[in-house]
């Protein structure tokens, strides 16, 4: 009886332990401390063809329109969904110069991802 409780706690440890190691928030420490090209500053540029990602180490990325399908607003930042719901890339709300220019940039993604046209104060009654 005690072999198959002792048996049972290992289990039970083992699926913690492996929960543990999947966590999302261990996922992205780990794979922040593995990748060094995330590491330092870099610059994303929204623009008509896309959103263009420097990196710190000079390489750029170049994510076009088609392959983003929506863009999720959240406290911090905006992120790029693609086809298959992944995140793309996250254009943090802090790297714009203003804090006035969010509502500009919700109305550039929306644009640019979803083909709807600029908001007129007559088209927002």
């Amino acid at each position: 009886m005690y072999v198959v409780d002792a048996v049972i706690w290992g289990l039970v440890a083992y699926w913690g332990y492996i929960s543990w190691r999947l966590s999302p928030k261990r996922l992205a420490r780990r794979s922040w401390r593995s990748n060094v090209r995330l590491h330092g500053r870099h610059h994303d540029q929204v623009g008509p063809n896309g959103v263009t990602y420097t990196a710190s180490d000079g390489t750029q990325v170049l994510i076009p329109w088609t392959a983003i399908d929506d863009a999720r607003e959240t406290k911090h930042s905006f992120l790029l969904i693609d086809h298959r719901g992944e995140v793309r890339n996250s254009l943090p709300k802090r790297g714009l110069s203003s804090p006035d220019l969010i509502p500009a940039l919700r109305e550039l993604l929306n644009r640019f991802i979803h083909g709807q046209p600029p908001a007129t104060p007559d088209s927002a009654r």
